[in-house]
């Protein structure tokens, strides 16, 4: 009994003190707005990255961690081709493709990119991307999922 009590103090607690809609909203806009005007690191979609992180790397996980860990946190403004297009909630969720070169093209590395729209311009843009349209966004990379970087947030730069 004094469990479900202490629960529901808990619950309580959380739900009192948890940031309003209105608050998360200013706080995604004034992130957006940080990610905007901040400088890029010098961190290339191409080179190194992309043979860290290719499928049959010669490079071990230990080494993958390693440049995860090194490139977390940092800002990037990327040009890659869009693979597919989610819209989840507010946000759009961008799978890139990855490009092996098998054909002698140049390897770039795929990335989940969670891609917020600040106008309704932008809006439009995200939904009119098709597979093979290269996409230019800027934003904080947050990790790694199947080889692939986590971007998020981020915005579009339409060109």
């Amino acid at each position: 009994k004094k469990a479900l009590i202490f629960l529901g103090v808990l619950i309580v607690i959380g739900v009192i003190f948890s940031p309003s809609e209105e608050e998360r909203a200013n706080q995604l806009s004034a992130t957006l707005a940080e990610i905007a005007s901040a400088p890029t690191a010098n961190i290339s979609p191409t080179g190194e990255i992309a043979a860290i992180f290719k499928l049959n790397s010669e490079y071990t996980d230990l080494q993958r961690d390693d440049k995860r860990n090194e490139i977390r946190g940092q800002i990037v403004q990327w040009t890659l081709p869009v693979y597919e297009v989610r819209r989840s909630n507010n946000a759009y969720r961008v799978q890139t493709s990855r490009d092996e070169a098998l054909f002698g093209g140049t390897p770039r590395v795929g990335a989940f990119i969670t891609l917020h729209a600040r106008n309704d311009a932008e809006t439009a843009y995200i939904e009119s991307l098709k597979t093979g349209d290269m996409l230019t966004f800027k934003g904080r990379i947050t990790g790694t999922t199947l080889r692939n970087i986590d971007v998020s947030p981020a915005i579009v730069i339409i060109r």
